[in-house]
């Protein structure tokens, strides 16, 4: 098994209100994604599910 990782976050460093200007950012993008390549919409797909399944964690709600 391989794992590839540009760059990561303990859990406990990102706090919820940061998180949720996070995902409002990626959601934005991926909404107005006409400029965005292949890689590019994976990696911000792959970071929304990451940070919706945190903030699950974290116990708050927010919308997949």
């Amino acid at each position: 098994t391989t794992l590839l990782c540009y760059s990561c976050q303990e859990m406990k460093d990102i706090e919820y209100h940061t998180a949720k200007q996070y995902l409002a950012l990626i959601e934005q993008k991926l909404l107005a994604g006409e400029n965005l390549n292949d890689l590019q919409l994976s990696f911000l797909n792959n970071e929304k599910i990451a940070l919706v399944t945190q903030m699950k964690m974290m116990g708050t709600e927010t919308t997949p």
